[in-house]
């Protein structure tokens, strides 16, 4: 993942994750086991068992080009029950000019 752009940032799971039910849901972003920035549902898009969020510069401006990016997504349906996956790790790269463009 490249400091300062937009990049779409998409999560495949098994053909069997049924969304259909989905009240709230997550995509995680943080750095050293820490969560940094999150995209909920309303900015989520959901085809299938295929979960796409896209970033804005300012929130990959938030992560440091020394650390891999760690990407989690959690939901919990209507029920109560909750799932999450396990967390993708990405590399993070620096850019020369620092800041929104």
């Amino acid at each position: 993942m490249l400091r300062g752009t937009t990049p779409v940032v998409t999560l495949t799971l098994p053909d069997d994750v049924d969304f259909s039910t989905v009240d709230v849901m997550y995509m995680s972003f943080g750095q050293g086991g820490k969560d940094l920035f999150d995209i909920e549902l309303d900015y989520l898009t959901i085809d299938d068992n295929t979960v796409t969020a896209i970033l804005t510069q300012a929130q990959t401006l938030q992560l440091d080009a020394t650390q891999k990016t760690q990407i989690q997504l959690r939901w919990r349906n209507i029920d109560g029950s909750a799932y999450g996956t396990y967390i993708v790790k990405v590399n993070t790269e620096a850019i020369l000019k620092e800041g929104v463009i």
